[in-house]
Formats: C-alpha cells, sequence, structure tokens
C-alpha cells in the first residue's frame, strides 16, 4: 500500500505529540513493507529526504510564516493575516495536488491541517482517493483549540464558527476520522463535523519503548511531586505551584521538569519561590519518573490524550491530573490516580494532601499502575490496528 501522511511538521521539526506519534506510526507501517511518505512544511525551501526509512517531502509554506512552537510570537498583524490565509489557501491545495498526481497513492491520511487547510482535502478528492483524517486536537472548530488564554471554551464562539466554516463543510468529504482519544472524536462528531464519514473510531497512541528494572522510589516521611512537559501557561504549571507554596509543608517537594518561554519561565521562578521546588530543565523521562512519587497534569487546556500520563503510569507513577479534555480516559481513580478541577485551587491542594496520605496506599499498588498502562505500549498491536483500518478505508 502506497501511503502519504500529511502534517504541518514532523521529526526531527516537532511541534508536540502528533510529530511523536507520526514518527512512531510511520516507520512502524515501513517496517511492515508499505511504502510510506510523509508531506509536510519547511520554513524557506523545498526538499526531501529520507528520515529513518521514512520519504519526508518538505514544501515551504505558502503562508507569511512556519509558526514554530519555540519560534517568537508574531505581532498582531501578522497572526491575523496567517489566520485568515489558513481559512481556505488555494496554494496549499496545489502543493498537495501535485505531489498526490506524482506518487498516486493508494490513501492519504491527514493529520494537523494547519497551514493546509480543507484546499488540501479538495486537492485529493480530485483524484477519487480515500482520505483518513487522524484528530489530534480540536483546530477545526478554534484556531486555539477552545482556549482563551483563561479557561477552555465551553461552546464555540461566532467568530470561530466563520473562520472554520470550510472546514465543517469540506469534511464531509472525508471518508474516516480517527479520534486519538474518545473526547476529541466526540468534540468534532458534536460540532457537525465529518457527516458522511463511514467510519469514525478511535486509536488510542502508543509508545515504542521499553525500560529495564522499572522500580518504585523508595518510601519516606517526604512526598515528592513532579511535573513534566512545556513549561507555559496552559499546560496550569502556575496553578500547581501557587497551590504548593500556598500550602508550604516541609515534607512536600515538587521537582519540575522541561522548558518553555524563557521570559514566562523567569516570572514563575520569581513569583513562585520555595526552598522545596526543584527546577530541573529538560529531563529524560527515564530518569524523572523513579524521582517522584506523584505525578501532576494540571493542565487547563483541553488535553486530547497527553502521552506524559501513560508513560507516568508505565514507571508506577499515579497521576494527579485535570478532569477535562482527554485525561479522565487515563486516570482509573483509586486506582491509578485521581482527578480535580484545573480551576479550583483549594481542590488541587486538597488532592495533594490526599496523595500524600494515601502514599502507602499507591505505592502498595505499584504493579497495577504499571498494568495499566500497558496496553498503550503494545507497539505491535497499535501497528496492527492502524494498517487493519487503512486496508478497510481501500477497500471501501
Amino acid at each position: 500500500m502506497k501511503i502519504i501522511a500529511i502534517n504541518f511538521l514532523y521529526y526531527p521539526i516537532t511541534g508536540g505529540g502528533a510529530e511523536i506519534t507520526m514518527k512512531n506510526l510511520y516507520e512502524g507501517l515501513k517496517q511492515k513493507g508499505h511504502d510510506v511518505y510523509v508531506l509536510t512544511f519547511s520554513d524557506d525551501a523545498n526538499y526531501s529526504e529520507i528520515v529513518n526509512g521514512v520519504n519526508v517531502i518538505r514544501r515551504k509554506i505558502p503562508n507569511l510564516y512556519l509558526p514554530l512552537p519555540q519560534g517568537k510570537r508574531k505581532n498582531f498583524l501578522l497572526r491575523s493575516i496567517w489566520h485568515l490565509l489558513n481559512i481556505y489557501n488555494f496554494s496549499s491545495g496545489r502543493i498537495v495536488y501535485d505531489v498526490v498526481k506524482e506518487l498516486k497513492p493508494d490513501i492519504v491520511v491527514f493529520h494537523n491541517t494547519f497551514g493546509w487547510t480543507p484546499s488540501a482535502w479538495d486537492a485529493v478528492k480530485n483524484f477519487n482517493i480515500p482520505i483518513v483524517q487522524v484528530l489530534h486536537d480540536l483546530h477545526f472548530v478554534c484556531p486555539t483549540s477552545m482556549f482563551d488564554e483563561h479557561k477552555v471554551c465551553y461552546k464555540v464562539c461566532l467568530k470561530c464558527k466563520l473562520m472554520k466554516l470550510p472546514y465543517k463543510i469540506k469534511s464531509s468529504k472525508i471518508d474516516a476520522v480517527v479520534g486519538v482519544s474518545k473526547f476529541v472524536l466526540d468534540k468534532m462528531i458534536h460540532y457537525g463535523f465529518f457527516k458522511n464519514a463511514k467510519v469514525k473510531t478511535v486509536i488510542y497512541n502508543s509508545r515504542n519503548f521499553s525500560f529495564q528494572n522499572v522500580k518504585p522510589k523508595e518510601l519516606s516521611d517526604t512526598v515528592t511531586f513532579g511535573f513534566i512537559g512545556t513549561i507555559a501557561h496552559n499546560k496550569g504549571i502556575e496553578n500547581l505551584l501557587r497551590a504548593f507554596c500556598e500550602l508550604n509543608l516541609d515534607n512536600f517537594l515538587l521537582n519540575v521538569a522541561g522548558k518553555g518561554n524563557d521570559d514566562y519561565e523567569n516570572y514563575l521562578r520569581s513569583k513562585y519561590k520555595h526552598k522545596n521546588i526543584y527546577w530541573l530543565g529538560y529531563m529524560n523521562i527515564e530518569k524523572f519518573f523513579p524521582s517522584i512519587d506523584f505525578l501532576v497534569v494540571p493542565s487547563i487546556w483541553y488535553e486530547n490524550f497527553p502521552g506524559v500520563v501513560y508513560e507516568s503510569h508505565f514507571f508506577g507513577v499515579p497521576v494527579i491530573g485535570s478532569n477535562i479534555g482527554g485525561i479522565p480516559e487515563l486516570i482509573i481513580e483509586g486506582l491509578n490516580g485521581m482527578l480535580f478541577d484545573p480551576y479550583n485551587i483549594e481542590d488541587l491542594k486538597n488532592k495533594l494532601i490526599q496523595a500524600y496520605n494515601n502514599l502507602t496506599f499507591f505505592k502498595k499498588r505499584f504493579e497495577e499502575i504499571r498494568k495499566s498502562s500497558e496496553r498503550f505500549f503494545d507497539y505491535e498491536k497499535w501497528i496492527d490496528n492502524w494498517e487493519r483500518l487503512l486496508k478497510h478505508v481501500c477497500s471501501n
């Protein structure tokens, strides 16, 4: 089977979990004998390369700039023009048309359409080739994935409805839609997208790694909480720091791993000073998780399927997570963690205290917690599920 996968970015240029998932998926399908191509954007040139056996075609983005996650935020005018061009970009469609015409794939799989716009769907349908759309986020209904910088949006505003109307209309051409969580799939269906898709399903992401001698952190009189990921406002890190500092308990420790915008990180470090907060910078997960008793995922926006949760469970570490988005699909309260209201600091503080009071309880369930993550690390089965789905879509 010849497959073209289309995404905003591709490894080693990454913006988040979507690129990690794609790398795992298409390298796995390539190993199974499929002819795999990835079409993605570059900042300033057209070129092709082979990345771990996968053919990667990079085309200069036909917009004002390539909005890389680590790049400097552009001014309001440039961002506004960028989003206007992102409503329906004919040039993006032309890029897809030319690549599909040359390669003649059996199927095209779209991931994040950021920058591609619905014109890319139209381009593929000119050749009557089946399309699978993978949902990693909520960009189809809102440019900011239903987040207004302070909290999640509980309904879609008029501006977003108008901006995303071409996406909604054109989504009727999609043959199959796959959510990386039930939450994100249900949201899209609820808002009227992908009405004609014959396949609407969830395939949870998988990781392809294993570590030997995974052991729990030893029980002690102190409890170590951990945060790992991008240091950003929408990740809820400030709420965690505030809750931790307000509790101000000598036997509570907090390890913060990850990097983000320097200005924001410096602001957090200066405002939330505490002798028991340790800023670790970038840290490998195999070193981070054995150093903590509980992971905290305090996101204040919709995390659709955060891999950090099941990675934590893989190391036997329970998770205290926000009760919004796809996080509740990963946490079984009383077994591998607990949930809290991310907009209620008192609830978070209570959960931190509750975690400490139940530290022995969770330590005794180390193997059960690890077992709860097994389905997300069955890489071969995950590849088989995707292969089966792609073949099914091609044959119908």
